[in-house]
């Protein structure tokens, strides 16, 4: 039961020589099968056919002795065919009758009963106990039917024969097959021995040990096997002395660049802090400034202003993000403001007086230096530094007009002083008439 559940196991691996056994174990017991079922049968076949024949001959030689003693009714010469047909130890029995079915002579005619000669549907044939071929044939006499002889064979001693060929054929059939056997496992054992041990050599290499070769005992396949695969295994084993070695500068290699890689690493962390520094310090002061800043793109749109921008223009930057910083000029400064950015994008800083519009309506004078921003060397917009100077441009306004009315008063001064003189000349020549 053990070696059945083992046989149906999953986990079962069955070798070359399990697989081997099983073949030819099979093709000799398929072998020794067909020796003891089809040769009996062939020795009965041919055996019985021969009984038939001599059966038929006894009947035909004994009809043709006797068909003048019965056509003349000469009961004496019956007597002496059946006696000398009697002396036949395989015959049964003899019953000659004639042709209106009367019983002429007969020999065991009470055993002939009971192997049943006469059948209608076939008078040749084997009594149902297989032990007495029956056959019949008909007795004639110048060509005319004068009656019929029955006669039973013995088939005991062809049965006997039969019996033994069979023994002996069944202990031949096994002697075939116990010496297959043994001659499988023997081949078996021969050819997957080498293999057996090349597999466990195999084993051993799969589990690191590049010291182990197969051992070549033969000049055959096998032999040739185990010799491609020694030569095989050494070149395995100078590929993975190669890959060590190999392996050991690489690793080599790879410690040295992550140290690398761990500075340059480290170094790109603090340029980052720093410059996330820098760059949150420059935005502290953008931010802080009292100046208006802002940058636009080449096509003159807003990309940043900062706050003190939306302070002093009442506009918020997330509305015009986008957006063309022309609609902030005042229409009269349009032009100027243009050619300005222009001459910027050229790469050419520039200081400009410009006046923009507030979101209420009211204007303010700003006083603007702007610079380009390069970006891998192109110019990708503009930054501006806006500072409101309106109140200074009223304060000059203011002055003009007060230095202007100042002047305006001088010269009435004098005008009315010369006048004065002119009035006093007048009057004293007046007084003089």
């Amino acid at each position: 039961m053990a070696l059945i559940s083992k046989l149906f196991s999953k986990d079962w691996k069955p070798t070359i020589r399990t697989k081997l056994t099983a073949i030819f174990t099979l093709l000799i017991g398929v072998i020794s099968v067909f020796i003891f079922t089809f040769f009996p049968a062939r020795l009965e076949n041919q055996a019985t056919e021969a009984v038939i024949a001599k059966a038929q001959t006894i009947a035909e030689m004994m009809a043709y002795s006797i068909s003048p003693a019965l056509f003349f009714e000469d009961s004496e010469n019956i007597e002496n065919v059946f006696k000398s047909a009697k002396q036949n130890k395989d015959l049964v029995y003899i019953v000659l009758v004639d042709n209106s079915g009367k019983t002429v002579a007969a020999f065991n005619k009470d055993q002939a009963e009971q192997a049943n000669f006469v059948r209608a549907e076939n008078n040749n044939h084997i009594s149902e106990d297989g032990m007495i071929y029956n056959t019949m044939t008909p007795v004639l006499h110048n060509n005319y039917k004068v009656g019929e002889l029955y006669l039973g064979l013995s088939l005991k001693k062809l049965r006997a024969e039969i019996r033994k060929s069979r023994t002996t054929i069944a202990f031949v059939s096994l002697i075939i097959f116990i010496f297959g056997m043994i001659s499988v496992f023997g081949i078996g054992t021969v050819i997957t021995r080498p293999l057996s041990q090349m597999a466990k050599t195999v084993e051993r290499i799969s589990r690191g040990d590049l010291t182990q070769r197969a051992v070549v005992c033969s000049r055959d396949e096998v032999g040739q096997l185990a010799t491609s695969f020694n030569r095989m295994v050494d070149h395995l084993e100078s590929t993975y002395c190669e890959l060590e070695n190999v392996n050991r500068s690489l690793e080599k290699r790879v410690k040295d660049r992550t140290k690398e890689l761990r500075q340059e690493i480290n170094e790109r962390r603090r340029a980052e802090e720093a410059l996330r520094a820098s760059e949150q310090k420059y935005r502290t002061m953008i931010e802080q400034s009292n100046d208006m800043i802002w940058t636009l793109d080449t096509e003159g749109n807003f990309t940043y202003f900062n706050k003190r921008t939306e302070e002093f223009s009442g506009h918020r930057f997330e509305d015009w993000q986008g957006k063309p910083f022309a609609a902030f000029i005042v229409e009269k400064d349009l032009s100027l403001a243009m050619e300005v950015f222009q001459k910027t994008l050229n790469g050419e800083p520039q200081h400009y007086e410009v006046r923009i519009k507030k979101l209420d309506g009211d204007i303010l004078i700003l006083s603007v230096n702007t610079a380009p921003i390069f970006k891998a060397g192109a110019v990708v917009g503009t930054v501006n530094f806006g500072r409101d100077i309106t109140e200074r441009k009223q304060l000059e306004e203011q002055l003009r007009q007060s230095q202007k009315m100042e002047a305006i008063g001088r010269l009435a001064g004098g005008v009315a002083h010369d006048f004065n003189n002119i009035l006093t000349g007048i009057q004293g020549y007046v007084d003089l008439i």
